[in-house]
């Protein structure tokens, strides 16, 4: 089941969650909901958390998963998702590629400050960055950085789902490119299979 796809309320959205699951249980149906971390569909997405784009695109709504007020949201909507009964959760891969040019000022300044960097992100992200050059290197710190970002997002989600059903499973979506050419799936999906599985122990489909 997809709640993102209901124009309901969000408590109008779980409580038909918690009937069609009901239901479904009653005839010996596993039930799965779905949640797009990527896109945030069915969270009241602030501005501060969308993701900006460094280079002349437009950049794009979506929020950025390495925002924490953005992964504070996630986490209580999993919490709630969880609650419903369900089974377990699939996690959909993000639609498109850019996840490392995309960044938000909350996750930026974290990463700067970690790392004491002044440079500014428009900058780095743009792509123009010369392959092995000291900001190439700080480009990939980024991109390592931000992959763990969501990791950490994902792990928190399933810890939710356990601490509802502890049987709960959660089930994450990659691209085939991440599994044929991983260095390229984790710098245009941000998807690190090794490090989900290993923080995780969930299913990659």
């Amino acid at each position: 089941l997809d709640p993102s796809s209901s124009s309901a309320t969000q408590g109008e959205t779980l409580d038909q969650l918690r009937a069609v699951i009901g239901a479904a249980h009653v005839t010996g149906m596993a039930v799965w909901v779905v949640l797009d971390t990527h896109e945030g569909a069915g969270l009241a997405v602030q501005p501060e958390w969308a993701s900006l784009a460094a280079s002349s695109s437009p950049a794009p709504r979506r929020p950025d998963v390495a925002h924490p007020g953005y992964q504070e949201a996630v986490d209580a909507w999993a919490k709630a998702l969880a609650q419903t009964g369900c089974d377990g959760v699939v996690l959909r891969a993000r639609g498109g590629e850019g996840f490392a040019r995309e960044y938000s000022d909350g996750a930026w300044q974290r990463f700067a400050t970690t790392f004491g960097i002044s440079l500014a992100p428009a900058r780095l992200l743009a792509g123009e960055v010369a392959a092995g050059s000291d900001e190439d290197s700080l480009y990939w710190r980024w991109v390592g950085w931000k992959a763990r970002a969501y990791v950490a997002l994902v792990s928190r989600i399933h810890a939710r789902l356990r601490d509802v059903n502890p049987t709960g499973r959660l089930v994450i979506e990659v691209h085939g490119t991440t599994m044929r050419q991983p260095l390229t799936g984790l710098e245009h999906y941000g998807e690190d299979v090794a490090e989900l599985v290993q923080r995780t122990g969930a299913a990659i489909v």
